[in-house]
């Protein structure tokens, strides 16, 4: 009888713990209301947070990038609690991958940034990037009048081109 109880005591706790693990935030999904703004809605339906992006992604690394709906309209980063972690001061912008996400300001080269908003490394020539995989990213850069594929790591190193 003893084990039984202990049994069903341990299988109560690891349900109460997994529930708790799975329950994160970071699984808000972005819907757009009649206005065309996006809010963010648990699995429930319920709304988390209000609307009041033009655009977003869902979460990624507890960062979601959302598109402003007031002034310039750019692109900038949310924590779970709805608040700007990182201005929205970018014409482009992709997910966090590998805790990295690439930004283009207006008149720039694409930049990679941490998850403080910081500058690691920009990419001067390059028309595109993609999130990183494994370690690298593919960029795309005009050479001759041709586009041309090539890879960097993490420390902006040009792996090939």
């Amino acid at each position: 009888m003893k084990s039984i109880v202990s049994l069903i005591i341990f299988f109560v706790v690891s349900l109460v713990i997994f529930s708790c693990e799975n329950n994160d935030l970071d699984n808000l999904i972005p819907s757009i209301n009649s206005e065309s703004q996006v809010s963010y809605i648990d699995e429930l339906g319920e709304v988390i947070i209000n609307p009041q992006f033009e655009d977003a992604t869902g979460f990624s690394e507890g960062l979601a990038l959302v598109k402003s709906s007031f002034g310039q309209k750019k692109w900038g980063y949310i924590g779970i609690d709805g608040v700007f972690k990182i201005n929205p001061n970018y014409k482009q912008a992709t997910i966090y991958s590998e805790d990295v996400a690439w930004v283009v300001s207006d008149n720039a080269a694409p930049t990679a940034i941490n998850k403080e908003g910081e500058i690691i490394f920009s990419l001067k020539n390059a028309s595109s990037v993609r999130v990183y995989k494994d370690g690298i990213a593919a960029f795309s850069q005009v050479i001759d009048g041709k586009s041309k594929w090539g890879v960097v790591d993490r420390q902006g190193s040009i792996v090939s081109k």
